[in-house]
This record gives structure tokens, C-alpha cells and sequence, in this order.
């Protein structure tokens, strides 16, 4: 066999097998999350209409906290815009007249351990579906309760 002839055989299975070659486009993606979100709904507490005197009347509701799997978090409820410092509790106000109230998760009062220290924040771990933290109220009346229509807000935190 010639030098040229053998040299033909080898390129022969690379090259010559093929006879025609066509392309198509392959699409490539993906939806990168940073891994760390949190989502909370604070649903209302509304105590009604209630009876001044009416001792540590409550209500409850829930917050719900959807974080990622596995997500570590903490949701802390700060002391509300009328804190009153000299009773150290939260306020509701109507006018220039206050009423105070406690939130509970489990019996044990609920804050952040800073503008409320009274209450700590809760702790917990993130589960897709979400987790509803059940918050009771109780608003602390005496029989000289003004009559009015009480609101505060809080704000409830969570740290991720």
C-alpha cells in the first residue's frame, strides 16, 4: 500500500461518513432565587365592642410566615405607635385616652426584646407552605375606661 492510499484510509472514518449536517438552537435556562425570602400577612385583631371594666377581654388571629425551606428566621412585634413606658405596656388610644393590651403567642407575651422588651421574638424555620403563628390579644379596661373607638399599630418584623 502506497503512502498516499493509507493516509486516505485514515481520514476516511472521520471525514467521509458523514454526508450532510444540519444544526438546531438548544435553549438554556434557568430561574436562580438568592435562597433567602421571607414573606409575612399579619391578619387584624379586633377586640369588638367590649364593656370598660371587662377584665383582660382577648381576641386572637394569626400571622403567617412563608420563608424558604429551611430558611432560618425570627419575628419580632415591636411596641406599637403609643407604647406607654410608665406601664410598660402597649397602647391603645382614642383621643387623648389610652387603654392597654398584650399580644401572646402560647401565653408568653410577644415583642422584639428592644422597643418592647416585655416580649421576645419567636423563632423558626422556613417551611414553603408557610407557618401561622396564632397571636392573642388582651386589652387590660377598668370601669373608668373612657367609651371611644381604640386603634394602634404594630409592627410585626421578620428577620431573616
Amino acid at each position: 500500500m502506497n503512502l498516499r492510499l493509507s493516509a486516505f484510509l485514515i481520514l476516511l472514518p472521520a471525514g467521509a461518513a458523514f454526508a450532510a449536517s444540519t444544526t438546531a438552537d438548544l435553549a438554556v435556562s434557568a430561574k436562580v432565587l438568592s435562597g433567602l425570602s421571607c414573606g409575612v400577612v399579619a391578619h387584624a385583631l379586633n377586640f369588638g365592642e367590649i364593656t370598660a371594666g371587662q377584665p383582660n377581654f382577648g381576641t386572637s388571629n394569626s400571622i403567617v410566615v412563608t420563608c424558604s425551606d429551611g430558611q432560618p428566621y425570627r419575628v419580632a412585634l415591636n411596641a406599637g405607635e403609643h407604647y406607654d413606658a410608665d406601664s410598660g405596656t402597649r397602647q391603645m388610644v382614642s383621643g387623648g385616652d389610652g387603654v392597654g393590651y398584650a399580644l401572646y403567642l402560647g401565653g408568653v407575651e410577644w415583642g422584639d426584646g428592644d422597643s418592647y422588651p416585655a416580649g421576645q421574638p419567636v423563632s423558626g424555620v422556613g417551611y414553603s407552605k408557610g407557618t401561622a403563628f396564632n397571636v392573642t390579644a388582651k386589652v387590660f379596661t377598668n370601669a373608668q375606661t373612657p367609651a371611644g373607638d381604640y386603634a394602634d399599630t404594630v409592627l410585626v418584623t421578620v428577620h431573616y
